[in-house]
């Protein structure tokens, strides 16, 4: 009986003294946290420490808890790299058949009918765009040394469509064209002789403005040899594109579905004005 009354005494006399500890005891802090990290391997999400921390004041009746939620985060976008993608007026133009800066085309030209040329020479053009074009934005030139002799071009070519300028004359001698631009060149187109090269360009801008150093959008250069330099539309002494055709016949351009990628003249004996592409 005293041992048991002993043993009670000594649990309240402890009990008294953990009270009072209690009551004077600092600001007790218990905080659990629990790390995990992945993702070492780029491209992997990866995670933040998660901690949830519970503070006790003096005052018992105040408790703060404070909670940290996990966050995630895809590595890559924190390399600062993207994919972007972009194309060119080369790539478009693949994708649409049309070239980056479209233009006509010198397509077929008959400078040499039988007999006088006066009144019966023509030159065809052609419209490879996906759009009309306005030809009154061009101009031709054509000679021997230079392409000193000029028109202005009035008028629309269509989609696709032919334009022939020249004439007046219709007959059967200079293959029945119908002339879009009705006018007789007031110095004939050059017939080749002894060999020296003579051309015929297309260029962009007025007849006025043609010289020596102009560079055309397209040159059709015929003869044996380039011997005074007419530049081609690549703005250099251009390379003979045809040799030069007989009295009654013509030059004409070689369909591209015949000969895909390059640019080639031909000499036809049967010309055909008002026909695009011209036959094979």
């Amino acid at each position: 009986m005293v041992v048991a009354v002993r043993r009670c005494a000594q649990q309240l006399a402890c009990l008294a003294a953990l009270a009072v500890a209690c009551a004077g005891a600092p600001t007790e802090a218990t905080t659990l946290a629990h790390e995990t990290s992945t993702g070492a391997t780029s491209g992997e999400p990866t995670t933040s420490t998660t901690s949830v921390e519970t503070s006790t004041t003096d005052d018992p009746s105040t408790t703060t808890t404070t909670t940290s939620m996990p966050t995630s985060s895809d590595a890559s976008s924190t390399t600062g790299t993207s994919d972007t993608s972009s194309s060119s007026d080369a790539d478009e133009s693949s994708s649409t058949g049309e070239p980056a800066e479209c233009h006509p085309q010198l397509h077929e030209v008959f400078n040499d009918p039988q007999g006088s040329d006066d009144r019966l020479e023509w030159i065809e053009l052609f419209n490879p765009c996906h759009e009309p074009v306005d030809l009154a934005q061009y101009s031709l030139g054509w000679g021997g040394g230079t392409y000193g002799q000029s028109l202005d071009l009035v008028g629309e070519i269509g989609v696709g469509e032919c334009f022939v300028v020249g004439g007046p004359m219709t007959t059967a001698t200079n293959f029945d064209p119908t002339f879009d631009q009705s006018i007789d060149f007031a110095t004939d187109l050059e017939n080749t002789t002894n060999g020296a090269a003579d051309g015929i360009a297309l260029f962009l801008g007025p007849a006025a403005d043609i010289d020596k150093g102009s560079v055309p959008v397209d040159a059709l250069i015929y003869g044996d040899e380039n011997v005074s330099g007419l530049v081609d539309e690549t703005g250099a002494v251009g390379e003979v594109d045809v040799p030069a055709g007989g009295q009654g016949e013509g030059y004409a351009r070689v369909d591209p579905a015949v000969s895909p990628g390059t640019v080639m003249w031909t000499i036809t004996a049967a010309p055909s004005p008002g026909v695009c592409p011209n036959p094979s």
